[in-house]
């Protein structure tokens, strides 16, 4: 009897021993194998350095557009300073030449 007891002591334990491999096979199966991490982690890498890549020339770009939209300011002021200074220029002239034009006339007429 005592031999019984250990017998179903010891198949009982291989039912338990075989149930547990089964559960760990299983849960390994469902890990992703260390090849497949790696690979996939080296590709998000690679990924993660052309957003970076494609960051820095975006703001590159952004820098230059801003600093080509500074001197594109600058050259429009200066402009428009010289402009005012043209009309200026065309104001006094339509308003002195025929100023002038008559007071040489009536010069001309009073000592003639």
């Amino acid at each position: 009897m005592a031999d019984e007891a250990i017998g179903r002591e010891i198949r009982q334990l291989r039912e338990d021993t075989k149930n547990g491999l089964a559960k760990i096979e299983a849960g390994l199966e469902k890990l992703l194998p260390r090849e497949v991490y790696v690979a996939n982690h080296a590709s998000l890498v690679r990924r993660v350095e052309v957003v970076e890549r494609d960051l820095e020339r975006l703001e590159a770009e952004r820098d230059h557009d801003l600093e080509r939209a500074a001197e594109q300011r600058k050259n429009d002021a200066e402009k428009a300073q010289a402009e005012r200074v043209a009309s200026r220029r065309w104001a006094i002239t339509a308003i002195v030449v025929p100023a002038v034009s008559l007071v040489v006339s009536i010069i001309l007429a009073v000592t003639t």
